[in-house]
């Protein structure tokens, strides 16, 4: 006959179990109050272990708009999840299959626009003053190299 367990140690057993996916669904769902709306669009956690949320970014520009702003995304998630199961952020940049499967196609380059200046100005606003420019001047040079 199988020896007793407590109450306890079922419910603690079943929270350990449960724990992964409850704290992925809840950050998903509280994705874009810790980051905001802009770095939400283009990063996404898809995957949490160990206290590590694993991000996947569009591009190098949003993963590093994200880092930069690592410390309080991080307090903004357990301050919103009113906990500390996120202690750190691992982030990737997503490798595009539209650009990796159309190696022959020409680029265009578009002329730099006071339009474009202006709404890499208004992104990283939010950004310290030693990333603000090397983030302007990558998401310009992202706008100008499209693909045909």
């Amino acid at each position: 006959m199988p020896k007793p367990v407590s109450l306890s140690t079922v419910l603690g057993n079943l929270k350990n179990k449960l724990a992964p996916s409850v704290t992925a669904g809840l950050v998903m769902s509280i994705w874009r109050m810790a980051v905001g709306e802009k770095i939400a669009l283009h990063c996404k956690p898809v995957n949490w272990q160990g206290g590590e949320l694993k991000i996947i970014c569009d591009s190098s520009v949003w993963a590093s708009a994200l880092m930069s702003n690592e410390t309080s995304a991080i307090k903004k998630i357990q301050s919103l999840t009113k906990s500390n199961l996120i202690t750190s952020l691992h982030v990737q940049v997503r490798v595009s299959q539209k650009i990796k499967n159309i190696p022959n196609k020409r680029r265009i380059v578009h002329e730099v626009s006071p339009a474009m200046i202006a709404e890499s100005e208004k992104l990283s606003e939010h950004l310290p003053d030693n990333l603000r420019v090397s983030f302007q001047k990558a998401y310009i040079s992202q706008k100008r190299y499209r693909r045909s």
